[in-house]
């Protein structure tokens, strides 16, 4: 084989060093990292960490360190249901409990709706005597004439100028209440009632005092 003559035959020598140290220095296909390694004189190259400690240890450039994965984390193990579940009631929609009730009325709060009430028919206010009785009340007196009933016990109040004064007794839900009423005009005289208001109290659904309606009754009826 014939040479070029004007190639030296040294020439292709200096070129190897070169490709040996471009190989080194590139990055390795499935190598994360290439550390030199320097140990009791001699160059070791490697793809882990140097092992001897008191040797000198390098990352070559271009080297990638390749990343760890991830430790998984083992999935927690679902939670075992219990044996026997306790019952602690019945299936299906839960039931709210009722309302506490309302304590029940006193005689002071009997009386106070007897006395409101007979101020209302006594101002001749109809309509509001007749929202104070209670719905099985209102409808009675509405089937048997109502607030016709109610505007005539309103003028004999009226005519009479009757007053209630104090209570004679309370008997269950019903209250017993004294009245007078003018003897003489001219004088302005009073004297008792020869009878006595009467009313039962009650409570409505919301636990307000209702009344079954005023009338009038014996004195002998009021202090048995």
């Amino acid at each position: 084989m014939k040479r070029n003559p004007s190639t030296p035959p040294t020439a292709m020598k200096p070129l190897l060093p070169l490709a040996l140290a471009a190989a080194l220095c590139a990055p390795l296909p499935g190598w994360a990292a290439l550390y030199k390694c320097v140990a009791d004189g001699k160059t070791v190259y490697q793809e882990r960490p140097c092992a001897n400690v008191q040797g000198t240890q390098s990352v070559l450039p271009g080297a990638v360190p390749r990343a760890q994965p991830a430790a998984r984390t083992p999935a927690p193990a679902p939670a075992s249901a219990p044996a026997s579940a306790p019952v602690t009631g019945p299936a299906g929609p839960s039931v709210s409990a009722p309302a506490p009730s309302r304590p029940p009325l006193t005689d002071a709060e009997r009386e106070d709706a007897a006395r409101r009430a007979f101020a209302a028919l006594a101002g001749g206010n109809v309509n509001a005597y007749h929202a104070m009785l209670c719905p099985e009340a209102q409808a009675k007196y509405e089937a048997a004439g109502g607030k016709r009933l109610f505007r005539d016990f309103s003028r004999s109040i009226l005519r009479d100028r009757d007053e209630l004064t104090n209570v004679i007794s309370h008997r269950g839900a019903s209250v017993y209440l004294d009245a007078t009423r003018i003897a003489d005009h001219a004088t302005g005289r009073r004297e008792p009632v020869g009878l006595v208001y009467t009313t039962e109290v009650r409570q409505d659904k919301n636990g307000a005092p209702c009344l079954s309606g005023l009338a009038v009754t014996t004195r002998k009826s009021a202090q048995r």
